[in-house]
């Protein structure tokens, strides 16, 4: 009975790993159909891009433009945070 949890257990170990694998081919293949960043444009402006980020982040901005929902999201987010703590 043991070898036979064992042998299913790495038959899902395996299987898990083989869709997982698949997965990750399909996102980078999906990230490579990108155009290449010109030099220097994602450097500059360090300060106002961090701002932006963190106020993002922290108010869920765009998510407040959906009234009910947006603050529903903003509400999970924190609860989440707050278990993370």
């Amino acid at each position: 009975m043991q070898l036979a949890a064992i042998i299913v257990s790495l038959l899902l170990t395996v299987v898990g790993v083989a869709l997982i694998s698949r997965a990750i081919a399909q996102i980078v293949q999906h990230v490579r159909l990108g155009q290449p960043v010109p030099a220097g444009s994602r450097t500059d402006r360090w300060k106002q891009r961090s701002l932006t980020l963190a106020r993002e982040f922290v108010g869920h901005t765009r998510m407040n433009r959906w009234g009910i929902v947006g603050v529903a999201h903003w509400f999970v987010a924190v609860g989440f945070l707050t278990l993370g703590l």
